[in-house]
């Protein structure tokens, strides 16, 4: 499943949802071996936000808040709604790579942006109303919490809550305490990209995962004045070392970073596809798990029948293991942060894969279902390692032609057919090389 949202207990459970998910499995609970326990989940749509604690998940949409049992999670126990929300957008925040102010004004339509609970308390960050809601458990409000732009907050067994406050085109992200009495404490943490997550471990230090371009998670002792302690993950993400090539370290899209009570660390990643992976006290990889496929297709490399190669994914295949076994994820093609104006991001792609070698350099072609388009990628070892170029596009303007900016690409004909190639190496769908053509049906 893709999970837009996620989240991690004391006991190394993992919940995450996502809004439509094709095997029923919008909403997931995973043991502390990554293992499915919900199997009685059959439902598509999971909300678009998940909090969790040791005997409850607390799964939202863009204006309530659900409480269900760990062990019944189809019977809803418990709902609060928060009035006066109008939300465009219902599908989580896939605001990746865009400039401050289309993300501010992307997540204002989304309703409520985060939730967050531990075994005492359950808050909810609500972007557009410039609000925290503190509930109990049993989701009696508390309080709420004025602040502007929350994205994301989190309490202490106490109340306290630290809120990440998102970016604009005036104000760089931040993060700030508030105390029991939702004023200000005066704490705040300072040079992040995109913070997305927080967590309160059971040492007392806060976790914060960065899915800014640094694609790291940060560990602070909070006891006075923030102190940074720990940093996981190498910087820059997919796109260091190597470039899109796959390690345990090397995160693409975080979507949430917390411990458990022993220390454990779990990373859970969704860039186009979600992985949850589980480190020890010492960041040694124990397991991961991988949702790297929707509806997609895929083709093996004509020159290397051993790279398999999906929308955003290379695999590496050994035929001689057994079934289900045969296939390494090896790369991540797709970098949003060197490449923002890449179709990938801003399209839905479902469909057709189709790897060519032209004039001794390699091609990758992709579609989709309805056959609207086909975009057009190179790579380039040297350069860009795995990562494949955005470099043409045949498309047309249609209903697929709106992106997290507005309409995409910016400047397109109004109406009809058009070619874009990448004449001026930029790798951005720039108006002076787009060419319109007339369609002729046959």
């Amino acid at each position: 499943m893709y999970m837009i949202s996620a989240t991690v207990n004391q006991a190394g459970v993992t919940a995450g949802v996502c809004y439509w998910d094709e095997g029923g499995r919008g909403l997931g609970i995973y043991s502390n071996e990554g293992n499915v326990v919900n199997t009685d989940w059959n439902d598509r749509q999971g909300g678009v936000n998940v909090g969790i604690n040791l005997n409850y998940v607390y799964n939202a949409g863009t204006s309530s808040i659900t409480k269900r049992s760990l062990t019944n999670t189809t019977k809803a126990l418990k709902a609060a709604n928060i009035s006066g929300i109008s939300a465009s957008w219902s599908e989580g925040d896939v605001a990746y790579s865009l400039e401050p102010e289309y993300a501010d004004a992307f997540r204002k339509k989304m309703g409520i942006t985060g939730v967050s609970a531990n075994e005492n308390y359950v808050v909810a960050a609500v972007y557009q109303l410039n609000k925290v809601f503190v509930y109990d458990t049993d989701l009696q409000l508390l309080r709420t919490i004025s602040v502007n732009r929350p994205y994301y907050a989190t309490p202490d067994n106490l109340g306290n809550v630290w809120v990440v406050q998102g970016a604009d085109k005036n104000n760089a992200p931040k993060i700030v305490e508030f105390d029991t009495t939702s004023k200000a404490t005066g704490k705040e943490i300072t040079g992040f990209a995109d913070p997305r997550s927080l967590q309160i471990s059971k040492k007392g230090q806060l976790i914060v995962g960065d899915n800014g371009m640094n694609q790291q998670v940060f560990f602070y002792d909070i006891t006075g004045d923030p102190v940074l302690v720990e940093t996981f993950g190498q910087k820059g993400g997919i796109g260091s070392g190597i470039p899109g090539q796959v390690k345990p370290d090397k995160f693409t899209g975080i979507v949430y970073a917390g411990t458990d009570s022993l220390d454990n660390l779990y990373v859970i990643t969704d860039l186009e596809g979600s992985v949850v992976r589980r480190f020890d006290k010492d960041r040694n990889l124990i397991w991961q798990k991988y949702g790297l496929g929707f509806v997609d297709m895929a083709d093996a490399d004509p020159n290397n029948e051993n790279d398999v190669y999906s929308c955003e994914e290379r695999y590496s295949m050994d035929y001689s293991k057994v079934n289900g076994e045969e296939q390494e994820y090896a790369a991540c093609t797709l970098d949003p942060y060197k490449y923002p104006d890449d179709p990938r991001i801003h399209a839905a792609l479902d469909g057709g894969v189709w790897i060519r070698w032209i004039n001794g350099r390699k091609f990758m072609f992709v579609g989709e279902m309805y056959s609207s388009f086909i975009y057009i990628y190179r790579f380039n070892e040297e350069t860009d390692g795995e990562i494949a170029i955005p470099c043409g596009a045949i498309m047309r303007h249609s209903r697929f032609c709106f992106g997290l900016t507005g309409e995409w690409p910016a400047h397109q004909p109004r109406m009809g057919s058009f070619i874009w190639r990448d004449k001026t190496g930029m790798e951005n769908l720039m108006p002076m090389n787009m060419n319109r053509f007339r369609q002729k049906y046959h």
